[in-house]
């Protein structure tokens, strides 16, 4: 029996305001057009159709205002994302397309900026990523980024969860995170329109489909 060719796994992160969920829903629907068997998880949780699913649950105390130490928020954090990045792996290795909406660089800069120490994070990240002794990453890793005037304008109205109403002080440390591309992350611009945006996304994922279209 010919072993099955390896899909395509997408990550697509970014600061709260980025458009990044508006983005996520366009690309699933555009995949799923091309007749991809495409699996959308989501950090903090997992399968969002699935009111049952183990990351879901987390997610409930992930964005919930219950105090609890930075530490804590470390492993609460880090157990929801290897259950989906192991959900992912196997579901690339078995030919399907995995979009992340949020994943390693968002736990890298919100853990990383409530202060966590970069051994441990570095270490955490690496035991997340094992999956059957593979260090489990993307194909595609993108980071959407925008001006803080951007992404105020856009939460207008909203309402936030504990982690999007954090003062500007952390939100800059988050930023700051995720523009250094310490995961070898592409950065994409967000401040256009939602199709100048989009446009921008897809010329990165298109490439990459090879004999999976």
């Amino acid at each position: 029996m010919a072993e099955k060719t390896p899909g395509l796994w997408i990550e697509i992160d970014g600061i709260d305001g980025a458009g990044k969920s508006e983005q996520v829903g366009r690309l699933e629907e555009r995949l799923k057009k091309l007749g991809l068997n495409v699996l959308k998880l989501r950090n903090p949780g997992g399968d969002p159709s699935d009111k049952a699913d183990f990351g879901e649950k987390v997610r409930e105390i992930a964005l919930s205002n219950l105090v609890r130490p930075a530490k804590s928020d470390l492993f609460l954090f880090a157990a929801a994302n290897h259950r989906n990045i192991a959900l992912g792996h196997t579901h690339r290795l078995n030919g399907g397309t995995v979009i992340m909406d949020r994943g390693l660089s968002s736990f890298n800069a919100y853990q990383g900026s409530q202060g966590i120490a970069r051994r441990d994070l570095s270490q955490t990240l690496e035991m997340i990523q094992d999956v059957d002794g593979v260090q489990a990453k993307p194909d595609v890793h993108l980071v959407l980024t925008v001006k803080p005037e951007v992404a105020a304008e856009r939460l207008a109205g909203v309402k936030l969860d504990y982690w999007e109403s954090q003062p500007e002080e952390f939100k800059n440390r988050v930023r700051a995170s995720y523009e250094a591309c310490l995961l070898g992350e592409t950065l994409i611009d967000s401040n256009g329109t939602i199709e100048e945006v989009e446009a921008l996304i897809w010329s990165h994922i298109e490439p990459k489909l090879g004999g999976n279209r």
